[in-house]
């Protein structure tokens, strides 16, 4: 039986046609999406690539952390912010 092709399939489809596909075709119960692990990988390529270039060039930059910020350091790198952070 086909799968119903959903509201958020839709949108994926003019997002990218492969993303639907995945999204209709590819994703079987407790399997990851491959199409989001594939954006996770370059995601995750690209930010290490551009924080190596930052900290080449700026190497008194630290890595986030509540003893770097205790010592009174202004820029970080690696920090995490979400919405829901108060």
């Amino acid at each position: 039986m086909m799968a119903p092709i959903t509201p958020q399939i839709s949108v994926a489809y003019t997002q990218c046609k492969r993303k639907a596909f995945f999204l209709l075709h590819g994703q079987h119960a407790g399997k990851h999406n491959e199409y989001i692990a594939i954006l996770e990988k370059h995601a995750a390529e690209h930010r290490d690539r551009y924080i190596y270039g930052i900290t080449e060039s700026h190497p008194h930059l630290l890595p986030y952390s509540r003893n770097a910020l205790a010592r009174g350091s202004a820029i970080f790198t690696d920090g995490e912010c979400s919405h829901n952070d108060r």
